[in-house]
C-alpha cells in the first residue's frame, strides 16, 4: 500500500469514528429526552463472591447454625466485589431464592428464606441470586458442632 493511500484510509477511519461518535452522543441524548435509562454493566463493581449466613430472631448472627427442632432463623445471601467474600458487600441484583437439600430435618421459605428445624440432623441451605447466578451455601444442624483441635498461645509477660 502506498504512503499516500495510507494515509487517506487512516483519514477515512478517523472520520468514520467522529461521525459514529456524534450518532452516539444523539441516540443517548434522544432517549434521555424519552425518559429510558441505559445501565451498562460495571465490571469492577459486578459481585464476584457470596455467602450466607443465618440470623435468629433478635438479628444475632448464628455461627454455627444450630437449631432445636421447632426453632427458626433466617438464611441472607451476602454478595462481594472480591473473591471469597472479599471487597465491598453490595446488594444482591436478582431475586433471590433458598432450598434445603433436606426438607425432612430444615424447610425454608424460598422467597423469605426463613430456616425451620423439622427433625434432627444436618442439612443444607442454599442461596441463589437469579440475576446472576451466584449461590452461597451452608449448614444448620441440631447439634453443636464439636472441636476437633485446638491451640494454646503463650504470652510473655
Amino acid at each position: 500500500m502506498s504512503r499516500k493511500h495510507r494515509h487517506d484510509h487512516d483519514d477515512h477511519d478517523e472520520h468514520i469514528e467522529r461521525r459514529l461518535a456524534r450518532l452516539e452522543r444523539k441516540i443517548d441524548a434522544l432517549l434521555i429526552g424519552l425518559n429510558i435509562l441505559i445501565v451498562e454493566e460495571d465490571e469492577e463493581n459486578a459481585a464476584k463472591s457470596a455467602k450466607l449466613t443465618f440470623l435468629d430472631s433478635k438479628g444475632k448472627t448464628l455461627m454455627p447454625a444450630t437449631l432445636s427442632v421447632g426453632q427458626t432463623a433466617t438464611a441472607q445471601l451476602h454478595e462481594f466485589t472480591g473473591l471469597n467474600g472479599s471487597g465491598s458487600e453490595i446488594p444482591p441484583i436478582g431475586p433471590v431464592t433458598y432450598s434445603s437439600s433436606d426438607d425432612t430435618i430444615a424447610t425454608v421459605d424460598a422467597s423469605t428464606g426463613l430456616v425451620t428445624a423439622v427433625g434432627p440432623g444436618v442439612a443444607t441451605i442454599t442461596g441463589l441470586d437469579s440475576g446472576n447466578g451466584l449461590s452461597a451455601s451452608d449448614i444448620v444442624s441440631d447439634t453443636p458442632v464439636v472441636a476437633q483441635s485446638a491451640t494454646l498461645t503463650l504470652t510473655v509477660n
